[in-house]
């Protein structure tokens, strides 16, 4: 009494519960397959999982790298205080060589003699009322 009341033929109704039932198994492989492919991307989600916690712990040292460097701010004051210092420094040196070279040429050659006067002549005088006899000659 295969389909009575249902407006199907006798055997019909066994068809079309095999037609379903293949129907499920295929659409119950698919769903296998859909669960295999999350399980894949699960498995991947935890390797990036270890691996972020990898980078976290990379970064971590990273950053405490970075607060132990100088910043820009402390390079440019570096520099410029080098620049400073050289600069000062090669000034100097070239005051003081000058003022060396100025002192020894100054100093090196001999100077020429002042024109010197010449001697003066003494003129000695009896004092007053005395004569003085010359001197008789030998």
């Amino acid at each position: 009494m295969d389909g009575l009341g249902t407006g199907l033929l006798p055997g019909e109704s066994k068809q079309i519960m095999d037609d379903n039932e293949r129907r499920f198994e295929r659409i119950d492989e698919r769903f296998n397959e859909i669960d295999r492919r999350f399980n894949d991307v699960d498995k991947r989600f935890n390797d990036v999982d270890k691996r972020f916690g990898q980078v976290d712990v990379r970064l971590a040292r990273i950053e405490t790298r970075l607060d132990q460097m100088a910043t820009r701010e402390d390079l440019e004051h570096a520099i410029n205080s080098v620049v400073k210092w050289v600069v000062g420094t090669m000034l100097g040196a070239a005051i003081a060589a000058v003022t060396v070279m100025t002192f020894v040429l100054n100093n090196a050659v001999p100077k020429p003699a002042a024109a010197s006067m010449p001697a003066p002549i003494i003129i000695q005088l009896p004092p007053a009322g005395q004569m003085a006899m010359p001197a008789k000659p030998p």
